[in-house]
């Protein structure tokens, strides 16, 4: 039988393959007109991908965000990240990839136990994220956020997301656009 404890320590294990930025495909089509568009959406600081399934987001981005200057956090989310502990757990992981030291600082606001909020945890964030120089600027890719439908993943990114600071762009591939169009959200696809 599992204690409360072990069971608690199960949740919190990261599952690293989510944080990997896919590997580059040998049959990849370049797709400068987009890769340009993804350029320019760099200064509004969040922007979704949106196309129907199969049209290549995924590979887009990867192939957009490995050629560019900036560190990128790359976060592969499935249904089990509507759990807001788990979401953050993993976010906050793929930023420590671009932003050492970034998880032992703000990690502790996740508990064990979870927060009841996670405004706490997101103003830490948005300090951490705003503590570095320019060149110090990171890129948050959120790969299938149309899974997530967690008012309070919603909120809490949201928040995070849209303080007008631009040391982080947040970039998410979607087939769905209408729920995500946040103000000041470029959208780029079809």
């Amino acid at each position: 039988m599992t204690t409360p404890s072990e069971a608690a320590s199960e949740r919190d294990v990261l599952l690293a393959t989510k944080l990997h930025m896919p590997r580059p495909r040998p049959d990849l089509v370049p797709r400068p007109r987009l890769a340009e568009r993804l350029d320019e959406g760099l200064a509004r600081g969040v922007m979704l991908i949106c196309a129907p399934a199969g049209y290549g987001k995924t590979v887009l981005l990867a192939d957009w965000a490995r050629r560019g200057p900036q560190p990128v956090a790359w976060l592969s989310l499935d249904v089990g990240d509507n759990d807001p502990a788990r979401f953050w757990r993993h976010g906050v992981a793929a930023l420590d990839r671009s932003r050492p030291g970034l998880a032992e600082r703000v990690g502790p606001l996740l508990g064990p136990p979870a927060p009841a909020s996670y405004e706490g945890l997101v103003t830490a964030l948005i300090n951490e994220l705003a503590a570095g120089s320019d060149a110090d600027q990171a890129l948050l890719v959120l790969d299938d956020y149309h899974l997530i439908d967690s008012q309070a993943v919603h909120t809490s990114l949201g928040s995070c997301s849209s303080t007008g600071r631009r040391d982080c762009t947040w970039c998410w591939p979607a087939a769905a656009t209408r729920r995500w169009r946040w103000r000041g959200c470029g959208v780029v696809g079809s």
